[in-house]
C-alpha cells in the first residue's frame, strides 16, 4: 500500500464509507479496516485493508488483530486515535491490540465493546432496564448470537438451533416497530441526535431480520422519546451510541445497546457542520455537540442478491446508490444473501422519500435483471 497523505485517523467497520466520508468532512486524514473495501472507501482513505466478515457481521478476531497490527506499526508517527463500529463485537484479541498499541482509542471503554452475555443478564444494563425489559419467556421465541450485528444472526427459536455456531440466548418475540435512539454521550451526559425507524429486508426467508434500513422519522412522543433519554443518560457512556427498540402497545423494549456508532449514522452526519464522526470524538473528550436537524426526510436502504448475481463492470449505477463495489476482471459478483449496495434519499417528507426509495428499487431491480440472468430481490 502507498501512503499518499499522513493519517491521524483509524477507522474500523464491518462498513466504513459512511464514517470515512464524515471523517473527510472534518479534514481527517484516515485509514481503513473494513469488510468490503468498497470503491468510495478506496477513494477516500489514505489506506484501506478488507478483512473478512462471518456470517454474523463481525471480523475474524485474529484477522484483524493482524491487520491492527500492521497498520499501527507502519503508521505509529502519524495516528492520533482509533474509531471502532460495527464487526468489532467480541473480538477480544483485535481489542487488546488496540489497548496495547498505545493509539488513543476514541470510544466507549473496551468492556462495552466486548459484551458476551445476553442484555439483561449485563449487570450494567439489567440494573437500568425495568419495564423496558422483554423477558426470556412467554409466547413465540428467538434465537439471538451474542456479539453479532446486523440481524441475520436473529431466527425464530423454531429453526434448528444447531446451526448457531455461536453462543445464543432466547428472547420473547413482541409484533410493533423497531425504533433506534442514536445519542452522544460525555461519561455523564448524553445529547440526542436522532430518533429513527427501522425495518428488515426479507431477501432472505431463513434470516428475517436482518438489517434493511432506516429513516430519521418515528413515530414516539415525547414521553417516550424523553424515557429513552432517561435510559441512555444512566449508562454513562461516551461517544456515539446507539440504543434499538421495539414499540408495541405504546410502550419501549429494549432491544439492544451498540455502545459504538450504528448503521443509522448516514442519517444524521449532515446534521452537524463538521460531521458527526468529529461530533463522536468530541464527545469521547468530554464535549457533547447539539445537531441542527436538517428538514428532509433521509433514509437508506440495503438491496440484497437473495441469488447469485454476476453484473458486467460496465453496469451504470444509479445516483442514490452507496457502498458500491470494486468490479473485478469479469465484473461484479454477488454470492447469494450477500449485500449489493446502499440506497440512500432525502426528500421533503417521510412519504416522498418512501415513495421514492420504492421507485428507485423498483427501477434498479430492472437494470439488474437486463444485465443479468440471476435475480435480485429486496423488499
Amino acid at each position: 500500500m502507498s501512503q499518499r497523505k499522513a493519517p491521524d485517523l483509524l477507522i474500523i467497520s464491518a462498513s466504513a464509507r459512511a464514517l470515512l466520508e464524515s471523517a473527510s468532512r472534518a479534514g481527517y486524514q484516515a485509514i481503513v479496516i473494513d469488510g468490503f473495501n468498497d470503491s468510495e472507501v478506496q477513494q477516500l482513505a489514505v489506506a484501506a485493508d478488507k478483512v473478512a466478515l462471518d456470517s454474523y457481521g463481525c471480523f475474524d478476531d485474529d484477522s484483524l488483530t493482524q491487520a491492527i497490527t500492521a497498520f499501527v506499526q507502519h503508521y505509529a508517527h502519524t495516528l492520533k486515535g482509533i474509531v471502532v463500529a460495527s464487526g468489532i463485537d467480541g473480538c477480544q484479541n483485535a481489542l487488546r491490540a488496540i489497548r496495547e498499541s498505545g493509539v488513543p482509542l476514541w470510544s466507549n471503554a473496551l468492556e462495552w465493546l466486548n459484551r458476551t452475555v445476553a442484555p439483561y443478564q449485563d449487570e450494567r444494563l439489567a440494573v437500568h432496564l425495568g419495564d423496558y425489559f422483554i423477558p426470556a419467556r412467554g409466547g413465540p421465541q428467538l434465537l439471538k448470537s451474542y456479539c453479532a450485528s446486523g440481524g441475520g444472526h436473529i431466527r425464530y427459536a423454531t429453526a434448528d438451533p444447531t446451526q448457531n455456531n455461536r453462543p445464543y440466548y432466547q428472547q420473547a418475540y413482541l409484533p410493533g416497530v423497531a425504533i433506534s435512539h442514536l445519542f452522544l454521550a460525555d461519561g455523564h451526559d448524553i445529547q440526542t441526535v436522532g430518533f429513527s425507524t427501522q425495518w428488515h429486508s426479507r431477501h432472505c426467508r431463513t434470516r428475517p431480520f436482518c438489517y434493511g434500513g432506516a429513516i430519521n422519522r418515528h413515530l414516539l412522543d415525547k414521553k417516550h422519546q424523553q424515557q429513552a433519554e432517561t435510559l441512555a443518560r444512566r449508562l454513562k457512556l461516551r461517544g456515539l451510541n446507539n440504543i434499538d427498540y421495539l414499540f408495541c402497545a405504546a410502550q419501549l423494549y429494549f432491544l439492544e445497546l451498540n455502545a459504538r456508532p450504528s448503521a443509522t449514522f448516514c442519517l444524521y452526519d449532515a446534521d452537524y457542520p463538521k460531521g458527526l464522526l468529529h461530533a463522536h470524538i468530541e464527545a469521547c473528550r468530554g464535549k457533547l455537540s447539539a445537531p441542527q436537524p436538517q428538514p428532509l426526510a433521509i433514509l437508506n436502504a440495503v438491496l440484497y442478491a437473495e441469488q447469485e448475481l454476476s453484473l458486467p463492470s460496465d453496469f451504470e449505477w444509479p445516483s442514490a446508490a452507496r457502498d458500491i463495489p470494486v468490479a473485478g476482471t469479469d465484473g461484479y459478483y454477488f454470492p447469494s444473501q450477500a449485500p449489493i449496495c446502499t440506497l440512500q434519499l432525502q426528500r421533503a417528507s417521510s412519504a416522498d422519500a418512501l415513495s421514492a426509495l420504492q421507485e428507485s428499487v423498483r427501477k434498479l431491480q430492472g437494470q439488474l435483471f437486463a444485465r443479468s440472468s440471476e435475480q435480485a430481490y429486496f423488499t
